[in-house]
């Protein structure tokens, strides 16, 4: 299966929050990308948001590539290749997966080696629309 990458416009940061206000939600609706995650020990976001009042912590910029496409449930292996090959190049990644693909993040400087790196292994990368 031919893998493609799309480069999403912006910076985005990964936080960690103390508490999921309302404000923060309509916060994060704006953002054209936004992810949440909320255990028993910690709340993760992941926006373009640099700073929010609730943020205890927040890291980045990071540059977000979507796999273009629906991946069907039933797919292997996407997620290891695509960090099998920046791994190999000592490209550390954030990932992110939803219910019809998955996200990776890297940190803004290593961006352009990320691509590079993909494009080498036979990846495809798409313009961001």
């Amino acid at each position: 299966m031919d893998i493609a990458l799309r480069r999403l416009d912006g910076d985005y940061y990964v936080a960690q929050a103390d508490h999921i206000s309302p404000q923060l939600v309509g916060d994060l609706s704006n953002s054209p990308f936004w992810s949440m995650s909320k255990t028993d020990g910690e709340c993760s976001i992941v926006s373009d948001l640099a700073a929010h009042p609730s943020f205890k912590r927040v890291e980045g910029p990071w540059t977000v590539f979507g796999v273009v496409g629906q991946l069907d449930f039933s797919l292997t292996g996407i997620l290891s290749r695509v960090s099998a090959i920046v791994a190999d190049r000592n490209i550390s990644i954030f990932a992110i997966s939803t219910f019809d693909t998955d996200y990776f993040l890297v940190h803004k400087e290593a961006a352009d080696a990320a691509a590079d790196a993909w494009l080498e292994k036979g990846l495809i990368l798409q313009d961001s629309e």
